[in-house]
């Protein structure tokens, strides 16, 4: 009975000794002996029989115990490979690629691919590299787990699961492992921390899979799963410090970190570009007091931040190369457990731009409501030059008025550390007159005004200056002058930015100049007819020619003024009056040969000479005497309209005369004759 009949007979047994194999006296198994004779056994036999029986236990249960080592040995040997690519690989394709392969060596499978669970979208996806296991298919090697898939396998709780042959796969992975081209598999989940983060799929090992296989691979897949998430935080460790590295190299904002002693300790490059050093490293061997332009405001900075925790803040710093910039600072202070100051941390963002641009509106408007406020172009001038130097360094300025009658430039607004205002000058081989002639705002330095001059365009006037920016003031209709300012140390001083920024105030104040001129030229007409009607109507005879001669000095603001009478024939003329740098005259007498007198006189009307006058008329002793440059002079007729005399005005500068100025002069010399 204990040995199957089909045994027997196929195996022709007529004998049996069976002993039963003892371990602490529990049996664990029998001994058979079997012999195709009868009674082939003796007592003898089976006393040798009982005496195997007594040691075959030990040795079975060596046996057995070194297949269980030689099997842990294995388990253990397999954790140990996976478990060093914990600490020598931190890529996970890497981490994919040799997990498959060895998992698929260690199980004795063909093929091997992990793919990783999705929980929000409950999807399955390969990952690549699979271990002999194309990428194109393994690309294919995602599907979402379904109710009918978790029927088969739930990849919590259900442990790992085998088909040997096509039939067992389920239904939902038939086109799937058919596609891929599968026999057999095993699949195990691997899970961490209680949370199903993908499965391990082994394929087509020779002889099928066994249970053994299942739960050497669930031990494994653990440890893989292990593997996986160590990969995985490293790789979102890297991504986010990379992320952050980025973001604090290449923030538009200076990062920084500096000691209450004024050491900065962090510095991101940014910081390092922004104050013009060539590394971080420069900039941190740098003390903290060099970088702000005003080292006095950072002890007052530093105590505000200390009593507020918190501190935004716009100050000065000064750059490597000596600039400076405003910028917006945002900072924290850091304590220790007991309250004392670690470090100020904070971002600074440069504002200079924004402050520049503020500035600039803030000029245009003071000189727009300037423009509204004063009076004349005395008081403007001085306002302009104020708002100028809210934007640029500009102690040295200066406007220069063409007047297109005498070709001289005047100067009525000028402002120079070294040099004093000039008189009008025509200017030809000037910075100014170049700027005039070009039409174009220029920056010139000492090298740029050296190749001009080369060139022949400029010569030398004044004190030569570092860097000097001249813009024409252009109305719509016609260049007026030129608006300069100047720096005669630093070739650096003026940018092109402050070039711009001066050509927009040149077209700005170019109106304004042109309105106030209009302006002032309608004020002093009317204190002309004031004046002129006062003279004509209160005043007669000898008292009449010296208010006259007075008035026409001042009317037309030159140093000389002259009412003679004809004699000789009309070929001399004798002063009623002559008005000579503040002094009233009656004993001059002159020749008119030769003289601007003898045109007015031949042409009984009048004429003038803006400038040049003594170099137009060489023979006139008077005017070559006292360099005269301008002249206008109108006849003194009698009440038929007879020329008895002149009357003129003169002076040293040149000045340009209008229509109006000449009919003022002829009224006056109407009024004189009657």
């Amino acid at each position: 009975d204990l040995i199957p009949t089909e045994l027997v007979k196929a195996l022709g047994i007529r004998s049996v000794l069976g002993v039963p194999l003892c371990a602490r006296e529990r049996p664990i198994a029998v001994l058979f002996l079997s012999a195709r004779r009868s009674n082939a056994f003796t007592a003898e036999d089976a006393m040798y029989a009982r005496l195997i029986a007594e040691h075959a236990p030990i040795v079975l249960e060596n046996a057995s115990l070194y297949q269980e080592v030689q099997r842990r040995l294995f388990e253990l040997n397999g954790l140990y490979e996976i478990a060093r690519l914990l600490g020598s690989v931190r890529s996970l394709r890497k981490v994919y690629g040799e997990l498959t392969e060895l998992i698929a060596r260690l199980i004795g499978a063909t093929r091997c691919v992990i793919a990783t669970y999705d929980p929000a979208t409950r999807t399955l996806r390969a990952e690549l590299p699979g271990y002999r296991v194309e990428d194109v298919l393994a690309k294919t090697v995602s599907y979402v787990v379904s109710e009918e898939l978790r029927a088969y396998w739930d990849l919590r709780t259900q442990g790992p699961f085998i088909a040997n042959c096509r039939e067992e796969i389920p239904r939902p992975l038939q086109s799937l492992a058919s596609e891929v081209g599968v026999e057999n598999l095993l699949a195990t989940a691997m899970l961490a921390e209680g949370r199903t983060i993908g499965v391990i799929y082994a394929l087509d090992k020779p002889g099928g899979f066994t249970p053994e296989d299942a739960r050497v691979l669930s031990i494994f897949a653990n440890q893989a799963a292990q593997v996986i998430q160590s990969v995985r935080l490293y790789e979102e460790l890297m991504r986010s410090e990379k992320e952050y590295r980025d973001l604090f190299e290449n923030t538009i904002v200076g990062i920084y970190r500096s000691t209450p002693e004024g050491r900065v300790v962090i510095a991101n490059p940014t910081l390092a570009r922004l104050l013009e050093y060539p590394n971080v490293e420069a900039l941190l061997a740098t003390p903290a007091q060099e970088v702000w332009a005003r080292p006095q405001e950072r002890e007052l900075w530093r105590r505000q931040l200390e009593e507020r925790g918190v501190l935004e803040h716009e100050h000065l710093l000064r750059t490597r190369t000596g600039r400076t910039l405003w910028v917006h600072d945002v900072a924290r202070v850091v304590r220790d457990a007991e309250g004392r100051v670690l470090y100020y941390e904070g971002a600074v963002l440069d504002i200079t731009a924004l402050k520049r641009a503020e500035a600039e509106r803030e000029a245009m408007l003071e000189i727009t409501q300037g423009a509204t406020t004063t009076t004349d172009l005395n008081e403007l001038f001085p306002l302009i030059h104020r708002a100028l130097k809210r934007v640029l360094p500009a102690e040295n300025c200066f406007i220069a008025l063409y007047d297109a009658q005498t070709g001289f430039f005047h100067f009525p607004y000028f402002a120079d550390q070294y040099d004093a205002p000039p008189p009008p000058l025509r200017g030809e081989k000037t910075a100014t007159a170049y700027v005039f002639r070009t039409g174009r705002p220029q920056r010139l330095t000492r090298e740029s005004c050296r190749r001009l001059a080369e060139q022949g365009e400029l010569g030398t006037v004044g004190t030569p200056a570092a860097c000097w920016l001249g813009v024409p003031l252009r109305t719509p209709k016609e260049m007026i002058g030129v608006l300069v300012v100047q720096h005669y140390e630093d070739e650096h001083a003026y940018t092109d930015h402050d070039l711009e920024f001066l050509a927009a105030v040149g077209n700005h104040i170019a109106v304004i100049i042109e309105r106030k001129r209009a302006e002032e030229a309608e004020r002093r007409a009317r204190q002309h007819v004031a004046r002129i009607y006062d003279l004509v109507t209160r005043f007669q005879r000898q008292e009449l020619f010296d208010h006259a001669a007075r008035t026409l000095a001042q009317l037309f603001e030159v140093e000389y003024a002259l009412l003679g009478v004809l004699e000789e024939g009309g070929t001399r003329v004798r002063a009623l009056a002559f008005y000579s740098d503040g002094e009233l005259r009656h004993d001059l007498s002159y020749a008119l040969r030769g003289t601007p007198c003898e045109d007015v006189l031949s042409r009984a009307e009048w004429c003038a000479y803006p400038c040049g006058a003594w170099g137009v008329f060489p023979e006139d002793e008077l005017l070559a005497a006292l360099r005269i440059e301008s002249y206008i002079g109108a006849p003194i007729l009698g009440s038929a309209g007879e020329v008895l005399g002149i009357i003129n005005a003169f002076g040293k500068h040149p000045r340009a005369f209008t229509e109006a100025d000449g009919h003022w002069l002829q009224i006056i010399g109407q009024r004189v004759g009657v």
